[in-house]
C-alpha cells in the first residue's frame, strides 16, 4: 500500500485504474487527516501534513484539460466533505435522530452546509494556472493567499471547522503568536508546514529536501521558542476576582421548559451550598444560558426579579445569569431575547442581549410537540442592539452567549471596552458526551490568547471551565456533573495587537487575492486584444 501511494513512478503511471485508485486514496487520506486534527483526539499536529495528499493531486492536474479540472474539483470537494463528516458529525447525528420533531427546516439548514466544501475548492483550482506557468513555489504561494482569503468569510459565520488555525487550539505554547495574528496566523503557519512537507516529498535533489527539512524545523522551533518565552513573560498578577460557577446538569426536558420548571431553586441551592462553604462570598455567581425561564406573565417576571435581587443583597454577591426574556409577555408572540442579566446588590440590574445568534436557529418555527428542544430552536430570537461589558464593584465582564465565542472579530472588541475578563454562558452540554462541547472549549482557548483575558465558561450540563490568558485550562467540569465551583480569575489589563487591529492578515490576503484576480483578467484581456491586432488576424477579419 505504501509503495502504491508514495512511489512517484506509480503516481505518474498512465494506467487509468491505478490513477483512480491512487486519487481515491489521496482524497481519503487528506479528508481524514483534516478531520482528525480537530479535537477530541489530541492530533492537532496532523494538520501540519493534512493537505499534502491534496497538494499531490493539485501537482498532477492539468488546468487546460476541462475533464481533468472537473475531476480535480470533485476530488477536493470530496476530501473536505470527508473532513467535515469526521469533525462535525455530532450535530448531524443529533439532528437526524430527532428529525421527526425538528422537521424539514432544520434539515435544510444543515443541508446547506454541504455547500461549504465547494468553497474550499477555489484556492486549489484558482492557483493551478500559476503553478503551470510559474512553477510549484509561486503556485503554492498563490494557493496560500487564496486559502486565507476564503477562510476570512468563515470568521463571520460561526463555523470554524474549515479553518485550519482552529486545529491548533490545544497546541500550547505553539499557538501564542495568535495574540498578534489571530487564527489566520495559525492557518498561515499550518499552510507553510504543509508546503514544506509537500516540497520535501516532490523534491528530487537531496539539497532541496534538506532545505525543506531545516525550514520546517526552524518554523516549528520559532513557534515553540517564542511561545515558551511569551508564556514565561506574560507576567504575574496579584489581581484576582473570585467567581462561583454553577453547572446544574439538569435534564433537557426540565431545562427547556419555557414557562416554569424547578431550575431556579436548583441553581440557588447549589449557589448557597458553595457560599456556605467559604469564609467570604465570591464577587460574582454565574449561572448558565437561559437559567431563568420565560415568565408566564408580567407579574411572574417581576416576582422572580425581586426574589433574585433580594437573594443577591442577602448573600452580598452579584449574580450573572442567562435568561429567556419574551418580547411581549402578554401576547406570547414567540419572540425572545437571549439575555444575560447581572443582578447587583443595592443597584439596578444590567443586561446584555445576544447580538449574534447562530444564523440558522432563530428561523425554526415553534413546535409544541418538542418539549425537549432548546427554546432557540423553537422560537424567534431578537438580536441585541449593541455590545457592552457589564460592571459591578469596578469589575467589568465581557459577556458572550453561546456561539458568539466563535466570532473572533466580535470578541476582540471587549478589551478595548475595558473588560477585565470574559464570561461565556452556553448550553453546550445538549450534545451529550460528544466532541461538540470539547471543540467549543478548544476554540475558546484561542479567544483567551487573542485577547489575553481570562475566560470563564458556564454550561447547563457540560463544559464549565476556567481558562487562563495563555489558553491553558485551569479546571473543567465533566459532562452531566452537577457542581458549583469557586474560580480565582486572574485579571490582565493589556491589549494585544490582534484586539486592536483584528484579522489584519485575513484582510491582507483578501486584498492580495482580488489584486491577483484583477491583474489576471487585465493581462488576459490585453493579450487577447494584442492577438486581434496581429497582422494575420486583421487580414482574417470580415471586410
Amino acid at each position: 500500500m505504501k509503495e502504491l501511494l508514495f512511489d512517484r513512478k506509480h503516481v505518474q503511471s498512465p494506467d487509468a485504474k491505478h490513477q483512480v485508485f491512487v486519487s481515491s486514496m489521496l482524497v481519503l487520506l487528506g479528508g481524514l487527516a483534516i478531520g482528525l486534527s480537530h479535537v477530541p483526539l489530541p492530533l492537532w499536529w496532523l494538520a501540519w501534513v493534512a493537505l499534502v495528499p491534496l497538494l499531490l493531486l493539485w501537482d498532477r492536474t492539468q488546468p487546460l484539460k476541462t475533464q481533468k479540472l472537473i475531476q480535480f474539483t470533485a476530488e477536493i470537494y470530496t476530501a473536505f466533505l470527508i473532513a467535515y463528516a469526521v469533525a462535525f458529525f455530532w450535530p448531524l447525528l443529533h439532528t437526524f435522530s430527532k428529525l421527526h420533531v425538528l422537521g424539514k427546516t432544520t434539515l435544510l439548514a444543515f443541508g446547506s452546509l454541504l455547500l461549504v466544501p465547494a468553497v474550499f475548492t477555489f484556492p486549489f483550482v484558482a492557483s493551478l494556472p500559476y503553478r503551470r506557468k510559474r512553477g510549484r513555489l509561486v503556485g503554492f504561494a498563490v494557493f496560500t493567499v487564496f486559502y486565507l482569503a476564503v477562510e476570512l468569510a468563515f470568521e463571520y459565520m460561526a463555523f470554524p471547522w474549515p479553518v485550519l488555525g482552529y486545529t491548533q487550539g490545544g497546541a500550547v505554547p505553539i499557538n501564542q503568536f495568535a495574540e498578534v495574528t489571530g487564527v489566520a496566523g495559525l492557518s498561515l503557519w499550518v499552510l507553510l508546514l504543509n508546503g514544506l512537507a509537500f516540497g520535501y516529498y516532490t523534491a528530487k535533489r537531496f539539497k532541496v529536501r534538506l532545505q525543506a527539512s531545516l525550514a520546517a524545523i526552524l518554523l516549528v522551533g520559532l513557534a515553540v521558542g517564542g511561545g515558551l518565552w511569551r508564556t514565561t513573560h506574560l507576567g504575574q498578577t496579584d489581581n484576582f476576582v473570585t467567581v462561583g460557577l454553577v453547572q446544574p446538569a439538569m435534564t433537557e426536558a426540565t431545562w427547556t421548559e419555557r414557562f416554569g420548571g424547578p431550575r431556579i431553586s436548583r441553581m440557588i441551592a447549589l449557589s448557597d451550598s458553595l457560599i456556605a462553604s467559604m469564609n467570604a462570598p465570591p464577587i460574582f455567581m454565574i449561572w448558565p444560558e437561559m437559567a431563568l425561564p420565560a415568565p408566564a406573565s408580567a407579574s411572574r417576571q417581576q416576582f422572580v426579579n425581586e426574589q433574585l435581587q433580594a437573594w443577591t443583597e442577602q448573600q452580598e454577591v452579584a449574580l450573572l445569569t442567562g435568561a429567556l426574556v419574551p418580547d411581549n409577555v402578554a401576547s406570547r408572540s414567540g419572540r425572545f431575547y437571549n439575555r444575560a442579566v447581572l443582578f447587583r446588590p443595592l443597584a439596578e440590574p444590567q443586561h446584555y442581549d445576544q447580538v449574534y445568534p447562530l444564523p440558522y436557529r432563530p428561523r425554526v418555527p415553534i413546535s409544541k410537540q418538542s418539549p425537549w428542544l432548546p427554546p432557540p430552536l423553537r422560537s424567534q430570537f431578537i438580536r441585541g442592539a449593541y455590545q457592552r461589558p457589564l460592571a459591578f464593584d469596578d469589575i467589568r465582564v465581557g459577556v458572550l452567549m453561546d456561539f458568539e465565542l466563535l466570532l473572533s472579530n466580535y470578541v476582540r472588541r471587549y478589551p478595548g471596552q475595558q473588560a477585565d475578563f470574559l464570561a461565556v454562558l452556553t448550553l453546550d452540554g445538549w450534545w451529550g458526551d460528544t466532541p461538540g462541547y470539547r471543540q467549543h472549549l478548544n476554540y475558546l482557548r484561542l479567544r483567551a490568547i487573542e485577547t489575553r483575558r481570562s475566560i470563564v465558561q458556564v454550561a447547563a450540563s457540560g463544559g464549565t471551565a476556567l481558562l487562563a490568558p495563555d489558553g491553558s485550562i485551569i479546571f473543567r467540569a465533566e459532562v452531566h456533573e452537577s457542581t458549583a465551583r469557586l474560580a480565582a480569575v486572574p485579571i490582565f489589563k493589556d491589549r494585544t495587537f490582534y484586539s486592536r487591529f483584528g484579522n489584519w492578515l485575513g484582510w491582507l490576503a483578501l486584498v492580495l487575492s482580488l489584486t491577483l484576480i484583477g491583474w489576471t483578467f487585465i493581462v488576459t484581456g490585453w493579450r487577447y486584444w494584442q492577438a486581434l491586432d496581429a497582422p494575420e488576424n486583421i487580414k482574417a477579419l470580415p471586410g
